[in-house]
């Protein structure tokens, strides 16, 4: 292996040296110079990888990022950082780096990691497959001084939630985060990661719901090569990509029965089995699994097993809705504008006093995803640099954008019909009419739609 090194120290180079050589690889150092990035086509032989080192690059890193780059064309480029914050990371990356590792720690270790993983990704190893690199996304780094920060709220859940995530991340427990659709979880996953001691490893989300049936098998647990016809080379699955780090199970109740008896093998003994293999392997994961159905209520029903709920339940974390969260939802909309705003490349846009009444009025039952369709929605469709109103209108009460449809024969029909009942039945504990008078529709109605949803009415009262 062929390494060009950018800011080359003997003392570095030897240890990289070493930790490529215990993972089976014979490696040559060139050493190069960050400041004037001299042409690749000078070498006697093409390097396999180039290794850019923060201090080589003079004052500004990102632009001798994107001139190695360029020089480097068609080669991997590893970035070796003492900078920790996340804008600076994301703009690295996006200058064209593959991997960027923070020097702290046992970062030697973790670049000659990442110099391998960068090597298998350009060769398309079939037997490891892409496995994502865990500062591909700046959030599952190291580079957040603390991983919460990016979860904005003041009120009194949010900073209950906070502190008992802290505790949770440095606990190497398997985590189950409950929370109406937009709340926010798998960011809140993503931070439990970021702030964990897997935080050096990948950070691999799977949604549970939207796997193909006949294959969530294979895309979980890996095949051999010819298990099956199409299987014309091995892949590993997404629980090896996460191996040593975190395997986010998003909807986890969506999980075929199957699956979920081999999900709490996982969970229990720590190996798995690749369809087609003839001997299960080891896999060291933490799972933390997201729902925003009532899994307690799937078990007792049958609907979920209720031993891989109390594995998954081992701690337990609720992402409150947005409308229970009180002045939070200003902060959000305030970096929604300043974020809105600077994609459009229009100058800051506030709110006035009538249009934050309005955004505290709503009951947001689509969370944060409906906000920020509102957000964006009201900056396409307005050129003024304050913002009056919303466009929310009366019904608000059903958590509907007004002036985009018309209402419905059936009011309680939409995307977050399912969470609304839930909430509804919970804050009227199970009474029918009660429910039904907020809605403004039938007591039948009503039924109907709790049924369509499978929901439990005694378990409210």
């Amino acid at each position: 292996m062929r390494i060009l090194f950018f800011g080359y120290d003997g003392r570095l180079g030897s240890a990289v040296e070493r930790s490529l050589s215990e993972l089976g690889e014979l490696v040559s150092i060139t050493p190069a110079n960050g400041e004037t990035a001299a042409p690749v086509a000078s070498l006697e032989a093409p390097p396999d990888v180039a290794i850019l080192r923060q201090e080589a690059a003079g004052r500004n890193y990102v632009e001798t990022v994107r001139r190695v780059v360029r020089l480097c064309s068609g080669i991997p480029a590893i970035g070796l950082v003492s900078e920790r914050r996340v804008e600076f990371a994301v703009e690295a990356m996006r200058a064209g780096l593959a991997d960027l590792v923070v020097m702290d720690g046992d970062y030697v270790k973790r670049l000659a990691r990442s110099v391998l993983r960068a090597l298998k990704s350009e060769e398309g190893d079939p037997g490891q497959g892409a496995v994502p690199s865990p500062l591909a996304l700046a959030t599952d780094s190291t580079l957040l001084a603390d991983s919460l920060d990016l979860i904005l709220g003041e009120s009194r859940s949010i900073c209950d939630l906070k502190e008992r995530a802290r505790r949770v991340m440095k606990l190497d427990l398997h985590v189950l985060i409950r929370g109406e659709t937009g709340t926010g979880k798998e960011l809140l996953a993503r931070a439990i990661h970021a702030g964990s001691p897997r935080r050096y490893y990948p950070f691999v989300p799977v949604n549970c719901a939207a796997l193909p049936r006949d294959l969530v098998e294979a895309e979980l647990f890996g095949h051999e090569r010819g298990a099956f016809t199409g299987a014309f080379a091995r892949r590993v699955g997404k629980v090896m990509e996460a191996n040593h780090g975190t395997l986010f199970l998003d909807e986890v109740g969506d999980l075929p029965a199957a699956m979920q008896a081999k999900l709490l093998r996982l969970l229990q003994e720590g190996e798995i089995q690749r369809v087609g293999a003839d001997r299960p392997i080891v896999a060291d994961v933490r799972v933390v699994a997201a729902t925003n159905r009532p899994l307690e209520l799937l078990a007792r029903e049958g609907a979920f097993r209720s031993d891989l709920y109390h594995r998954l339940n081992a701690i337990s974390l609720t992402l409150p809705p947005l409308r229970e969260r009180g002045r939070d939802v200003l902060l959000v909309a305030r970096k929604l504008l300043e974020r809105f705003a600077a994609e459009l490349k229009r100058p800051p846009v506030t709110m006035d006093e009538g249009a934050e009444a309005e955004l505290l009025a709503y009951p947001w039952w689509g969370n944060f995803r409906e906000l920020e369709n509102v957000i964006r929605r009201t900056l396409l469709f307005s050129d003024t640099d304050v913002i009056r109103t919303f466009g929310l209108g009366r019904c608000a009460e059903m958590g509907r954008f007004t002036g985009e449809e018309h209402a419905q024969e059936d009011p309680m029909v939409d995307v977050a019909e399912g969470d609304r009942l839930v909430w509804l039945l919970r804050r009227y504990r199970g009474n029918l009419s009660r429910v039904a008078r907020h809605l403004r529709v039938s007591r039948p109605t009503v039924y109907k739609r709790i049924h369509a949803h499978g929901l439990d009415i005694a378990a409210f009262r």
